[in-house]
């Protein structure tokens, strides 16, 4: 409420301004302030920053509200001297401002409030056995003079001096962010603590349920009335009460406030014992060790478990319209627990940090009543419900469901969604996929606005002498299904035009012109394959927070196996047809017959939509009377070398892969030029490489697997599919949502990528000039499928990470690295190390025999297809040819001419470290020595740079598990510090338990220990 005169008089007193700022400022800190939700006062900084309120803005703030609120942690000085710029949109300043990284001190407090009208006695006989008991219950444990209670308008404040918890000023070796776990820790542990005090309670005071609540509102920036503040409704001020005589005098508390009440204001909260420390061991220790637990066991990040989440927070601005209206509307009110806890899970699902999260969550709880327990217990831990079982009355909290509150007011983007979660997806599909555009409209009356007519004025369509009643009757319904349909053939407008001629006068008299009927629009045709909204919605999902290429290459897997890397090289060749930089990629298929190459590709390709693949046998020139479209995928199995017109189309498809191929020809003795589409992804699969090298240039080489153990396993998963009753071809959620994910990307268009660390790109190898651009087109093929998680520059290009490099290096070094190198297969590298290993050298039938394959092949494997492609022509091979005679008998002999190949030298493959690789970042601009940069480690890190970076899953989580192991390294070492260190040690707070050995948590055992030295005088409100 507003400030009005009687409250701005009753904060001006000098006695009762004393007392506030006494509370709220001490030597090294002080507590923020706050009237009016509004934590923030503007500077006069031209960028129109925000600072956090303090004391020194006493005056403004008693000017902006009727109630004035302090926090219950004391915050370092420099806190209240620091700017940040306001982000409109989330409603809070970009950095944030007073967090407990600053906290130097925490008075841990307890809100008593009173279920109804405070004034009815029955309430205030609650609220003060309640506040007694509590009291009560800290003194049994040794906690006495450290209580301060004060009487707060609607229920009673249990305060405990902040000097029990505060910074050694001075003399601390923590750092922000281990103060503020510290911190953390400490108020979630005094909240339970709170929790078991409640129940205990009401155990011995049944009468009072329903009459009074503890609060357990312990956290960053928690807000409590000050001492001496006006209620924001009841005509009370806050007073001092006795801890040991707890009784509610209303009268008392009636402004304006009496001498005696300013008095005991400025007696109130003025000493300090630090000798009850030592009880706070026993008390806090259990639940202390609970949190630590808890803590480590919470999820963290992405996880692959029940409990999604977007690996990005989410913006504010697109959150589901039922968490708007739960942030901008909840209110203290029936149902607030389960709207607070719905928006609790609902922060973790869309990627918001804990903190982040807590803070946005913190002020609607704050403005409903609902203690911190219930985020504690939500976020990270239960997933949000669906839809319709919010809309469903399942029972008050902790049933989840928003029924009858008024926040679920659907949007036209709600239609699709299962739960809150895809709320932002939806949107996304429906203002970016969904059919816009608008069909050319027609400039007069059409064959179907005349039918349109005639349906209307039936009966006047039967009794019309100029036209046929029989033939109306036979076409009416014909002519319903039409009009409904909205469209027809060519042809069929043709003699539906013919048809009304009959009822020329007819229509006249309705105002359509017969001669002035105007053809229906063409219509494309359309070849895409239609996908449902919740399938597009899953596919965008993974699209934005997930791995996409693993996602398809283990949908593939689930049919092939031992074929991962095939999949993921094949979805690069796809990806990169959306890439205007690429220079396409197209995967080659080699392996025995019955090896598993035909399966492979065929089941990467029913994982694409059906508008992107072509499949099935094809003549050279096929590809330019059909029109395919671009940027499809040709399979060619089983090709057979000796095809020079499709070795040609081949070829130069693949050199100009952004443009169309043309093809000039005759047709009836009229010319006419043809045209096959732009990015003519082509995958091969033979079983040998019979291609000339051209061909094979821009290929990347996939050999399957052919191994006796693969086979094995092949084998019993055949067993098992036809024992299971499984389809060949699955066509679940999961083949449609990696269909949906590839329509989706080339749905988009052609986008720019670039690499902004190629500078670091060190290219080593220069057998192939190719190999630079294919190895490139795999790094940004991968950026071009993680475009949802990729970073934009200005230029609107999407920045390739190193993420994308290590990704491009996997695919690139796998085993048939060599092969995209050297352009041997495998089968050629067999017989290179066949001869490398006899000097001496080896005929055709010796290499046949020991690789157990057929001599004809061995020939073909040397010399290829009529003296093209084959290894002779790659490789530096001698061939000797010995003739050796052969006696047959006493008087005949004959001779035989043997062709003996030998290699004395050849270089081996020498690993991916000689082709390529990413220098350090402060390598970038050395030069190399002698062609090697002389910092050669074989795997350099992947780094995280800048927004547009995002580090893989497995290294995330790695990073998350040694993080927090090193926190739990550091809270179990004896030489470092926590809450409830040992006081005789350097720390960072007033230690009152004393650490053991053998404590490997952080905090300690419930022993006690004495007080440090400059803890036995009393301190006067200093932080």
């Amino acid at each position: 409420m507003a400030a009005t005169d009687v409250t701005i008089e009753h904060y001006e007193r000098q006695a009762v301004k004393e007392v506030i700022l006494r509370y709220c400022q001490g030597e090294h800190g002080a507590r923020a302030l706050n009237s009016d939700e509004h934590w923030y006062r503007g500077t006069d900084d031209i960028n129109h920053t925000v600072a956090l309120r303090g004391p020194a803005d006493y005056f403004s703030t008693i000017k902006r509200g009727r109630t004035l609120y302090a926090t219950l942690d004391i915050l370092e000085k420099a806190v209240f001297e620091q700017d940040s710029k306001w982000d409109e949109k989330a409603g809070r300043p970009e950095t944030p401002l007073g967090t407990l990284a600053e906290c130097l001190a925490f008075t841990l407090s307890t809100d008593i409030d009173g279920i109804g009208d405070i004034k009815s006695l029955a309430v205030k006989q609650a609220v003060e056995a309640a506040a007694q008991f509590h009291v009560d219950y800290l003194r049994e444990r040794g906690i006495e003079k450290n209580v301060y209670c004060l009487y707060s308008g609607g229920g009673i404040y249990v305060h405990l001096h902040h000097g029990l918890f505060a910074v050694d000023v001075g003399n601390t070796d923590l750092t922000p962010e281990a103060r503020k776990e510290q911190f953390q820790i400490l108020c979630k542990a005094y909240n339970q603590i709170i929790g078991e005090i409640s129940q205990a309670f009401f155990r011995e005071h049944p009468e009072h349920i329903g009459r009074v609540k503890f609060d357990q509102l312990n956290n960053q920036k928690r807000t409590f009335k000050t001492i001496f503040s006006i209620h924001k409704r009841l005509p009370f001020a806050v007073i001092p009460l006795d801890p040991t005589a707890i009784k509610i005098s209303f009268e008392r508390a009636s402004l304006p406030l009496s001498d005696e009440v300013l008095k005991e204001g400025a007696q109130w909260y003025q000493s300090f014992d630090p000798s009850e420390k030592k009880a706070l061991g026993p008390l806090l220790k259990d639940k202390i060790e609970a949190v630590r637990a808890a803590t480590r066991n919470r999820p963290s990040g992405s996880t692959d478990g029940e409990i999604s989440r977007l690996e990005e927070p989410l913006d504010l601005a697109d959150f589901a319209p039922c968490m708007k209206n739960i942030i901008e509307k909840a209110e203290d009110y029936e149902g607030r627990h389960r709207a607070l806890a719905i928006l609790s899970t609902y922060l973790y699902h869309v990627g918001w940090g804990e903190d982040h999260a807590f803070d946005l969550w913190l002020e609607v709880a704050d403005r409903c009543g609902v203690e911190s327990r219930i985020f504690e217990t939500t976020f990270g831990r239960v997933s949000c419900p669906r839809c319709s079982t919010m809309t469903q009355d399942t029972g008050g909290y902790p049933h989840l469901n928003l029924f009858d509150m008024g926040f679920c007011a659907p949007d036209e983007h709600c239609c699709g969604c299962r739960w809150p979660g895809d709320h932002h997806l939806q949107k996304i599909l429906n203002e970016n996929f969904t059919k816009q555009k608008e069909e050319e409209q027609p400039e007069g009356p059409t064959v179907l606005d005349a039918f349109s007519a005639m349906l209307e004025h039936d009966s006047e369509v039967k009794t019309d002498k100029d036209g046929s009643t029989w033939e109306w009757r036979v076409q009416k319904p014909l002519i319903k299904r039409v009009v409904k349909a909205g469209r027809m053939s060519i042809k069929a407008e043709e003699k539906a035009h013919k048809f009304l001629g009959q009822y020329k006068k007819l229509l006249g008299g309705w105002g359509i012109s017969y001669d002035d009927l105007f053809p229906l629009p063409l219509l494309p045709r359309e070849n895409k394959e239609e996908f449902s909204d919740e399938i597009r919605v899953k596919a965008l999902q993974v699209l934005k927070s997930e791995d996409p290429v693993q996602y398809v290459a283990d949908s593939c897997g689930r049919t092939v196996l031992g074929a991962e890397k095939a999949f993921k090289k094949t979805a690069c060749c796809v990806s990169v047809q959306n890439v205007r930089q690429s220079a396409g990629l197209h995967p080659k298929l080699t392996g025995n017959s019955s090896g598993g190459k035909t399966y492979t590709i065929y089941t990467f390709a029913h994982h694409l939509p059906k508008e992107a693949v072509i499949k099935g046998s094809m003549s050279a020139k096929a590809g330019f009377y059909h029109s395919d479209g671009d940027r499809v995928l040709r399979i060619l199995d089983d090709y057979q070398a000796g095809n020079e017109d499709l070795d040609t189309v081949i070829k130069q498809t693949t050199s100009e892969f952004h443009d169309p191929y043309s093809h000039r020809t005759v047709v009836k003795q009229q010319a006419m030029t043809l045209e096959i589409g732009s990015e003519q992804t082509w995958a091969i699969t033979s079983v040998n490489n019979d291609q000339d090298i051209q061909v094979l240039n821009r290929g990347i080489p996939i050999n399957v697997d052919d191994s006796v153990e693969l086979t094995r396993k092949v084998n019993n998963r055949t067993v098992e599919r036809y024992g299971m009753g499984e389809a060949a071809k699955l066509v679940d959620e999961q083949v449609l949502v990696s269909r949906c994910i590839f329509q989706i990307l080339r749905d988009e268009g052609y986008i720019d990528v670039r690499i902004p660390f190629y500078d670091r790109i060190e290219w080593l190898d220069t057998s192939n000039r190719r190999n630079p651009s294919i190895f490139m087109d795999l790094v940004i093929a991968h950026t071009a499928m993680f475009r949802y998680q990729r970073a934009k520059d200005s230029g609107g290009y999407y920045l390739a990470t190193e993420e994308d490099f290590q990704a491009a290096k996997a695919l690139f070094t796998d085993r048939d690295g060599e092969e995209l190198v050297k352009r041997l297969t495998r089968r050629e590298r067999d017989v290179l190390e066949l001869l490398v290993g006899v000097p001496e050298g080896l005929t055709r039938d010796d290499v046949a025999e020991r690789l157990g394959i057929a001599p004809q092949q061995v020939s073909r494997i040397f010399c290829g297809r009529n003296g093209e492609g084959g290894l002779m022509q790659k490789v530096a091979i001698k061939e000797t040819r010995l003739s050796e005679m052969l006696r047959i008998n006493e008087e005949q002999s004959r001779t035989i001419h043997k062709n003996v190949y030998s290699l004395k030298d050849y270089d081996r493959f020498a690993g991916f470290d000689a082709v390529v690789r990413l220098k350090p970042e402060n390598q970038k601009h050395e030069t190399p020595r002698n062609g090697r940069n002389h910092d050669e480690t074989k795997d350099e890190t992947i780094q995280n740079r800048g927004t547009g970076d995002r580090e893989t899953k497995e290294i995330k989580n790695k990073n998350k598990i040694e993080d927090r192991e090193c926190r739990e390294d550091i809270s179990s070492s004896g030489h470092d510090e926590t809450l409830l260190s040992h006081a005789e040690e350097k720390n960072g707070f007033v230690g009152f338990v004393k650490a053991t050995d053998n404590e490997k948590d952080g905090f300690v055992n419930g022993s006690s220990c004495g007080s440090s030295p400059h803890d036995e005088t009393k301190c006067e409100a200093e932080a």
